[in-house]
C-alpha cells in the first residue's frame, strides 16, 4: 500500500475525515507513481464518504491515464463523465495525446467539441494541431 493512502487510512481510522481536495491530492501522487488502479479506488471511496469528485478530480485521472499511454481508458473516462463539467485543460490534453500518436481525425474532432462546449481557442491550443499537422 502506498504511504500517502495509509496516512488517508489512518486519518479515517482517526476519526479525520478527509476533504475532496485532500483526496484529489493523494489521487495525483497514486497517478504519478503510476498506481492507477489505486487512484480510481480512491475515486470510488470519495463518493462512499459522501465526496462529489469534482472536475478537478476528472482532470487528475485523465491527466493520468494519458501519461502513462491508457489512451482508450482516457477516452472512456472523458465520455462516461461529460455531466460534471469538464475543462478546457481535458480537452486539450487529450488533443495533445491524439497528436503525438498520429491520430490527427480524433485530434480534430475533439479541437470541434472544445469549441462547441464554448471554451475560449487560444493561439497554443491551434498551434498544437497545426504543428502536428504539418510534421505528419
Amino acid at each position: 500500500m502506498h504511504e500517502s493512502v495509509r496516512i488517508l487510512k489512518s486519518m479515517l481510522l482517526d476519526g479525520f475525515p478527509p476533504d475532496e481536495v485532500f483526496y484529489n491530492t493523494i489521487i495525483k501522487i497514486l497517478c504519478e507513481a503510476r498506481h492507477m488502479r489505486g487512484a480510481f479506488q480512491l475515486h470510488k471511496e470519495m463518493v462512499v464518504h459522501k465526496l462529489q469528485p469534482s472536475s478537478a478530480t476528472y482532470n487528475i485521472l485523465l491527466n493520468g491515464l494519458c501519461e502513462h499511454g491508457e489512451l482508450t481508458d482516457a477516452e472512456e473516462l472523458f465520455s462516461t463523465h461529460q455531466d460534471v463539467g469538464l475543462m478546457k485543460c481535458d480537452y486539450t490534453v487529450l488533443i495533445k495525446v491524439h497528436c503525438a500518436k498520429g491520430s490527427m481525425r480524433k485530434a480534430v474532432v475533439m479541437f470541434q467539441k472544445m469549441i462547441e462546449k464554448g471554451f475560449e481557442i487560444s493561439v497554443r491550443d491551434y498551434s498544437a494541431v497545426i504543428k502536428k499537422k504539418l510534421t505528419s
